[in-house]
């Protein structure tokens, strides 16, 4: 029987791809070309079969860590035929990878079968796509005149609504037209690589992320190709302890291989404290229908200690096969970032600990496999993949690993064995991969932080551990922001920094009375909508909704040693705190001071005023001013106040350019300083031209004269 069909022909275009929904139900197939053997990440793991030389390469690749290589002699991929991967002329879909082609090639991609002649199908190539019904029938094609460059990353998408085919380069939509007809038989398979048998074309290039969907229009107009590889949405928060939770693993670096598992949940106390368990091993797909069940379904996957590479075993061939390490030599305990029970279930998800499997055994009275089988965790004989590498004592002994070591080559797990003990051990080889158990905690709650408009702010779901957050980022747009140093850990579970935070016209407000005190610690603060130089930063304790209320008795940042690395520049100021309250941009004081003018000289009395008033209505402010100087910093004169100014008369000994500084409070103002200067000049000797001093050596030689004609 035939399948109405359509051959993609994708000729010489070239274009960068771009990730737009990622891997969904309607992903069909998802070669990220990342291991060895290319092997679907879809729900559907469709059999990838490689042809001639057609291999991983890890040297050239658009995404890390590697792309499909075709040396353009034979080089291919088939991919089985299934009911989820045929296309037909009615159908919606979407086909997108990207190439790179290092010498001029015609085929890419096909779907349908090899015939005498083109055969039947579509064909992608460099430059479009062609539509085949029959045996060799063209019934049109979709092409562009662009012509790719070698040695360049292209993506290239093939889109198919209900009536139109559309063409995309990196994005750019290269043409639409009304669909074609096309058609294949039963056994059609996708190739990529190769034009058909019956007259075939090769591919010289990588190609990288090459996805089909099906049901499914991705994109209709002009869009961002992906810049990282296509991926499964994250796990569904878990719910209710004792509901199923259900899980798309994605094969990668954790999981062996991409499946569907649900998992059933139970709540126990048998660790010690109330906590909600799996009731099968991680990656088993059914739980164990009894102790010594020794099926690779109820097995699940096995990890070496601290390592997130997931095994599956089928009691013949290790999954993968190509990846394994003959020794684990460091003195680290199973860290979170390699936590597969975290990466695949998600937050709250965690291994247990020796001393949760310690008192699940000790409260359960477990003796053998088959009493830690009879709980509600049903702890059955998994077996384990020993030093070597091979499966042993499935059906007989089964490993649950801890997240504890013993010593840098040993770790901490229960072993159940069937007859002979059930205990944990300390002296499990780290080398030796064994079944995991998940426990869970209940995640903390993520701060509010609604009112912090700007991209500035942290995005608290991406935040691994929300009890220590680094770099913390609190900022809204046009009005400021807090930001602490990265080496600063503060607890953002459950705080609510909508309420107790304040960020609006050049003034923050913090209620620490109300946050973790790890939030009252040294930060940077930022100013919006300031007018530079800002002489004065004004904090107060409490909790302000308003500017003028910090200002209202408050302190001088700065004078106080509150505040420091003070920078201000066109309409943004910028200011390190020791810890926090309220802040404010300027003062309700100004203070300007002035020394008595004239010249002076030493011994002569001055006579230094200082003008403290009040910055909104300029009148004078009653409260004490003091003054010192540079020949007795120490010394502190307190400055006599006449209603108006502030005065003090002093004289200097000797002369010179002296330094004065002032400093006034009073009770619901800020305290401000001032320094100036005031020259005292040196005692004033008269000069005496050459003229006088001659007639007066003339005057003293004619006064010898006479006296001595006296004699």
């Amino acid at each position: 029987m035939k399948r109405i069909i359509l051959i993609l022909f994708i000729v010489a275009i070239v274009s960068s791809f771009v990730c737009a929904e990622g891997i969904d139900e309607n992903t069909a197939l998802m070669l990220h070309m990342d291991d060895a053997g290319l092997t679907d990440s879809s729900d559907n793991s469709h059999s990838v079969t490689l042809n001639g030389d057609a291999a991983l390469n890890t040297g050239t690749y658009k995404f890390t860590p590697g792309s499909a290589y075709f040396d353009g002699n034979g080089d291919y991929i088939t991919v089985s035929s299934s009911d989820s991967l045929y296309v037909s002329s009615n159908d919606i879909f979407t086909v997108d990878f990207w190439y790179y082609k290092t010498a001029s090639s015609i085929s890419l991609l096909s779907f349908g079968n090899d015939l005498p002649g083109y055969g039947t199908g579509f064909y992608v190539f460099a430059s479009g796509v062609h539509f085949y019904t029959d045996v060799g029938g063209y019934s049109g094609g979709l092409t562009i005149p662009p012509e790719s460059s070698l040695n360049t990353w292209y993506h290239i998408a093939y889109v198919r609504d209900s009536t139109d085919d559309r063409f995309f380069v990196d994005g750019i939509l290269q043409k639409t037209q009304a669909k074609k007809l096309f058609s294949y038989n039963e056994d059609a398979q996708w190739k990529i690589g190769k034009f058909s048998s019956g007259w075939p074309y090769w591919y010289n290039g990588y190609i990288d992320e090459l996805r089909i969907s099906k049901g499914i229009a991705r994109w209709t107009e002009n869009f961002t190709p992906p810049s990282e590889p296509y991926s499964a949405p994250p796990p569904t928060p878990f719910a209710t302890c004792g509901d199923n939770l259900v899980v798309n693993h994605i094969v990668g670096d954790v999981a062996p291989v991409t499946t569907t598992i649900t998992y059933g949940t139970v709540m126990t106390d048998l660790s010690g404290e109330s906590k909600c368990w799996i009731t099968q091993n991680l990656g088993a797909s059914q739980q164990a229908t009894s102790a010594t069940d020794a099926t690779d379904a109820s097995a699940g996957w096995y990890w070496q200690f601290n390592r997130k590479q997931g095994y599956k075993h089928d009691g013949t061939t290790r999954t993968p096969d190509s990846i394994w390490i003959t020794s684990i030599d460091e003195d680290s305990s199973w860290v979170s970032a390699n936590d597969p029970c975290t990466i695949e279930l998600g937050a709250g998800w965690r291994l247990p600990t020796s001393t949760e499997l310690r008192n699940a055994d000790a409260n359960g009275g477990w003796v053998n496999v088959y009493d830690s089988f009879d709980s509600v965790l049903k702890i059955h004989a998994a077996g384990v993949i020993t030093d070597t590498a091979s499966l042993s004592s499935r059906g007989n002994a089964g490993w649950s690993g801890s997240s504890y070591q013993a010593s840098n080559t040993k770790g901490v797990s229960l072993v159940a064995h069937v007859t002979i003990y059930c205990d944990v051990f300390s002296n499990q080889p780290k080398v030796r991969a064994q079944s995991l158990r998940c426990i869970y905690d209940e995640p903390p709650s993520p701060p509010t932080s609604s009112n912090f408009t700007s991209d500035e702010t942290t995005n608290f779901s991406e935040v691994t551990d929300i009890t220590n957050v680094t770099n913390l980022t609190l900022a809204t747009t046009g009005k400021g922001k807090i930001k602490f140093p990265e080496s600063t850990e503060i607890n953002a579970e459950a705080q609510d920094y909508d309420t107790n935070i304040v960020i609006e016209d050049e003034f923050i407000s913090v209620n620490t009375a109300a946050l973790d005190e790890s939030f009252n610690t040294s930060a940077t603060i930022t100013l919006e909508g300031v007018t530079c130089p800002v002489e004065t930063i004004t904090y107060q304790e409490g909790t302000f909704t308003s500017k003028d209320d910090i200002i209202s008795g408050g302190k001088n940042c700065e004078l106080e040693g509150v505040c420091s690395n003070i920078q201000c520049s066109g309409t943004t100021l910028t200011f390190d705190v020791a810890h926090f309250t309220g802040f404010a941009a300027g003062s309700n004081a100004n203070l300007t001071t002035e020394a008595q003018a004239g010249v002076f000289y030493p011994l002569d009395p001055i006579e230094f005023t200082a003008e403290y008033i009040n910055s909104t209505d300029g009148t004078p402010i009653s409260g004490e001013c003091n003054i010192t100087f540079d020949d007795d910093w120490d010394t502190e004169y307190t400055m006599d106040f006449d209603s108006t100014d502030y005065n003090y008369t002093k004289s200097f000994a000797i002369s010179g350019l002296h330094e004065y500084n002032v400093t006034c409070s009073s009770a619901n103002f800020v305290t401000l300083e001032a320094n100036d200067t005031k020259l005292v000049s040196s005692v004033d000797i008269p000069e005496f031209s050459v003229l006088t001093l001659g007639l007066g050596l003339i005057a003293v030689l004619v006064g010898l004269f006479v006296i001595r004609r006296k004699k």
